[in-house]
């Protein structure tokens, strides 16, 4: 995807007529046969910030000659949720990494208490269905904590969030797609 596709896509996705997933699998897709390659199960990590994830970001992009598929700010996300937060903060980037990505985003000032540093990150696990979601979130959860059950969210993904009993922080990111009705 040259940078005037990743700009039409992007615009796309702030007017809502593309969700997350479909914009990251177009990001995605200039490596790969299809855009379902990419939705098959992953493992990446995700990194909270308390306003510094733009300038971590940018560090991270140029230490590793990173390809940057994705930064949408709280401007972009629906007011009702977001109106109040910093609009130029991060709500989500993406790099890419040799075959990897790593996510990242600010911690919205409405949502307790910010990251710590050395804590502050979540692996996102990308199932390839709603039912392995459900399966492997409650085992997850189990002896833990819920802390975001699994839904439907604004971005188009069947998404929730659980600490398992060893502390570790998960986060679920399914593409609606994948979900049955």
């Amino acid at each position: 995807m040259n940078r005037n596709e990743f700009q039409k896509a992007a615009k796309l996705f702030r007017a809502g007529r593309l969700t997350l997933d479909e914009f990251t699998a177009q990001a995605l897709q200039q490596n790969s046969d299809s855009p379902a390659d990419q939705l098959n199960k992953s493992l990446s990590v995700y990194l909270f910030f308390d306003g510094q994830c733009r300038e971590a970001f940018e560090h991270y992009k140029k230490v590793f000659d990173a390809e940057e598929l994705c930064v949408q700010t709280f401007a972009d996300g629906p007011a009702e949720m977001f109106g109040n937060e910093p609009q130029d903060r991060i709500m989500h980037t993406t790099l890419r990494i040799g075959e990897t990505m790593l996510m990242g985003s600010d911690h919205p000032e409405n949502c307790g208490t910010p990251p710590t540093s050395g804590r502050n990150f979540s692996i996102s696990y990308r199932p390839e269905s709603q039912q392995e979601s459900d399966r492997i979130f409650a085992l997850l959860a189990d002896g833990g904590t819920v802390d975001m059950p699994l839904q439907v969210t604004f971005w188009g993904s069947y998404f929730g969030q659980c600490t398992d009993k060893f502390g570790i922080q998960w986060m679920f990111n399914c593409p609606v797609e994948s979900a049955p009705a």
